[in-house]
């Protein structure tokens, strides 16, 4: 829910995704990151395992774990992509962000 804290602010609010809300676990720059869902998805995996492995007991282990996954967004974050810092900049990225294909659609009528 923090991380989504954003998007509850765009939506409700407008509030544009800006810099600043990087304070939120990186919300802005994890989009920039290389293969963004792959690596996120390989985070979260290493997070569940140490976890998992921290209940059985295995606390080294469990710190191996969790030191590796910090290590895997700290990378992602030195190796991301400039943020745009306008908009116009953000069209000219195509495929960065989801297009809903209801917004594309011309609903005038003929």
């Amino acid at each position: 829910m923090y991380s989504a804290f954003p998007d509850v602010l765009f939506v409700s609010f407008g509030l544009l995704h800006v810099p600043w809300m990087d304070v939120f676990a990186f919300h802005v720059s994890l989009h920039f990151i290389p293969a963004p869902l792959v690596t996120m998805t390989g985070v979260v995996m290493l997070a569940l395992g140490s976890e998992t492995v921290s209940r059985l007991g295995l606390r080294k282990t469990a710190a191996v774990g969790t030191a590796a996954a910090v290590s895997v967004t700290g990378a992602a974050l030195l190796l991301r992509a400039p943020v745009p810092g306008s908009l116009g900049e953000l069209h000219q990225r195509p495929g960065l962000a989801l297009v809903c294909p209801l917004a594309s659609v011309d609903r005038r009528e003929p």
